[in-house]
């Protein structure tokens, strides 16, 4: 009822009940997109068993937040190999190294609880997979 409310305070008496319900659909349409591309999200990682190596990160969406997780992998390539001019890496490489670490989770923002819900790894490792299947059909 509030997004029809904020409609109709815009609505221009000239325009015809038409104009009128696409405008409706074109808010509709943004308010949808938007609560789906702005989900802040927390990234929580705890590398070793010791609770003193816990970090968080925020992330105004879930991808960046995806993005974030595969630099952390690539900044520990890079230390592994700090002589290594170009390093590369598989998908199975960087799923092993979210295995390997003591924990890994995220907060997703909920707009419509305006709560953070938690997930895990394996729900983790599904976004990245289906982010770099995204980017790698770009690319190509």
């Amino acid at each position: 009822m509030c997004i029809f409310n904020a409609v109709v305070k815009r609505w221009n008496r000239s325009e015809t009940l038409l104009q009128f319900w696409i405008q409706v659909s074109n808010y509709l349409v943004k308010s949808i997109f938007n609560r789906k591309k702005m989900s802040h999200t927390i990234l929580l990682v705890q590398p070793g068993m010791k609770p003193e190596t816990r970090t968080y990160s925020d992330y105004e969406t879930v991808n960046e937040c995806m993005e974030g997780v595969c630099k952390i992998y690539e900044e520990h390539l890079k230390r592994q190999n700090p002589n290594t001019p170009s390093i590369t890496y598989d998908i199975s490489q960087l799923f092993d190294f979210i295995d390997q670490l003591a924990d890994l989770s995220c907060l997703v923002y909920q707009k419509s609880t305006n709560t953070y819900a938690p997930y895990n790894k394996d729900w983790i490792k599904e976004k990245i997979y289906v982010l770099l299947r995204r980017q790698a059909a770009i690319s190509h």
